[in-house]
């Protein structure tokens, strides 16, 4: 009976430790994730124009929007998206983490080189790749008239702008990249 009393008071001490811990994840958790959301829902529910005050419509907002057939575009094009361009991102990126697991001569400069891209600024790559799929004197379409194919109009047609847009995201595999290979390299070689 006494052994049972002696340890509640380390176990309290133990749960209010963890909850110090973790407050201050919590606050900003509330103050800059979901208290947003939350003010975001309910600001949905209302028109609001910033100069007069807001005014309670309802679900008005959802029926407008689930009319519009720009709506399920947006949704497509988000699937497209999420279905082949993320998955074809990690496949890179672990293809490039299991390169950069190897043990050659310079390994560490290849490793660099890769995760510089993913710490530009994103201004700058932006515009790197604006020249990159100039439809005049792009890069990708110099290398298309090398090879003898006709230029294309990378981000002017919609048929292209996503791939390009996946093409560009590839850009940035150097911070899954580095995941990844931490992850690796705590694989003990078999």
């Amino acid at each position: 009976m006494i052994r049972k009393w002696i340890g509640r008071p380390l176990l309290w001490q133990e749960y209010r430790d963890g909850y110090i811990f973790i407050l201050p994840w919590l606050l900003g958790f509330l103050i800059f994730v979901a208290g947003p959301m939350i003010a975001s829902l309910l600001i949905s529910f209302t028109r609001w124009e910033i100069v007069t005050p807001a005014h309670w419509v309802g679900l008005e907002q959802y029926t407008k929007l689930f009319a519009d057939d720009r709506f399920y575009l947006s949704l497509y094009n988000t699937a497209y998206y999420v279905f082949l361009g993320v998955p074809l991102h990690l496949l890179l990126a672990l293809l490039a983490a299991m390169a950069m697991n190897l043990n050659i001569r310079g390994i560490r400069f290849y490793r660099t080189v890769y995760f510089l891209p993913s710490i530009t600024p994103v201004v700058a790559s932006s515009l790197l790749w604006l020249w990159i799929f100039n439809p005049e004197f792009g890069l990708a379409n110099s290398a298309l008239s090398a090879l003898g194919l006709p230029r294309l109009f990378w981000l002017q047609d919609p048929r292209l702008a996503k791939a390009a847009f996946i093409i560009m995201s590839f850009w940035n595999i150097g911070g899954q990249m580095v995941i990844l290979l931490a992850g690796l390299k705590g694989i003990p070689p078999a």
